[in-house]
């Protein structure tokens, strides 16, 4: 037997292997990350670093980077490796790279040597695009040489849980930021219940009105036990007066709600028992979607 034949089923018994042990690093370093703690909490910048640096290591990639996209341009964030001040990160230009944008919008993976307008930047690059909330938020590269000419599926596949990864990372962001957001309104409706003596703050979910106080003093008992449901409370509303509310409110709602609705009307609480109610509403925006919220008073 020749040599070289021996040489060939040792490289077939060896390669295996080592792929094997590749693909079982690559699990582990998946596995630490899915666990850090930032990443969890949402902290994109203090895991960027370390999420390049892992990746780098496990794909023995000379360079990994993470780019945002900003307008027509596109920066990098963090790469693995270390950073001198008086290096300056790198960035590309729509106006230099339209393939290069259109594809990444287009939420596509760029294999090495199909993204000749990302050559410049850097040569033999897998892009990898991070998505937020189903839109390109920016990319990873993947840049440097491989022990194999071309990327394996369990590399590409690598790369696109990192990916995925940061994408989480950012809409947790996102969701503590409404969720703060959300808290400081409930703790300005609050304060200004407060604030507006017999004035009552609500807010609608699902057709009921949720009060910060008692509304019996001003619409009297609930018709159906403690919900007071928003259909039964517009059918006491003076029906002329419920007409042009609900019409203004259509108008508000499909303009996007700018502001506050204000309206007067009045109100039947029982057969001869007629009062003047001035209200307010507002729209704001939510994890789970848009809220209404309202004021309602004596006139």
């Amino acid at each position: 037997m020749r040599p070289s034949s021996l040489a060939g089923e040792a490289t077939e018994v060896r390669n295996p292997r080592r792929q094997e042990e590749s693909d079982r690093a690559r699990r582990r370093v998946l596995n630490l990350l899915s666990r850090h703690p930032d990443l969890i909490k949402g902290n994109l910048e203090g895991v960027a670093n370390t999420l390049c640096s892992e990746a780098s290591m496990a794909l023995a990639c000379k360079r990994v980077s993470l780019w945002t996209l900003v307008d027509d341009k596109s920066y990098e964030r963090a790469f693995s490796g270390n950073v001198f001040p008086d290096i300056p990160m790198r960035e590309l230009d729509r106006k230099d790279a339209p393939a290069f944008f259109a594809a990444i919008e287009r939420r596509r993976i760029l294999e090495p040597g199909r993204i000749h307008e990302f050559e410049e930047v850097s040569t033999g690059s897998l892009i990898a695009p991070i998505l937020v909330q189903g839109h390109t938020w920016g990319f990873c590269s993947f840049e440097g040489s491989f022990d194999d000419e071309s990327w394996c599926s369990s590399s590409m596949d690598f790369a696109v849980v990192l990916t995925e990864m940061i994408g989480r990372c950012i809409e947790q962001a996102r969701a503590h930021e409404l969720e703060a957001r959300l808290e400081r309104s409930e703790r300005g409706i609050e304060g200004l219940a407060r604030l507006l003596g017999d004035a009552l703050c609500f807010e609608v979910v699902e057709g009921v009105l949720q009060f910060q106080g008692d509304p019996t003093n001003i619409f009297g008992t609930a018709a159906r036990g403690s919900l007071f449901e928003l259909e039964a409370l517009m059918a006491k509303i003076d029906l002329d007066d419920r007409e042009v509310l609900e019409r203004r409110f259509g108008d508000w709602h499909s303009a996007g709600s700018p502001g506050a609705l204000t309206a007067r009307v009045r109100y039947h609480r029982g057969l001869d028992d007629e009062i003047q109610l001035e209200c307010r509403l507002l729209r704001s925006q939510a994890p789970s979607g848009a809220r209404l919220w309202g004021m309602v008073r004596p006139a």
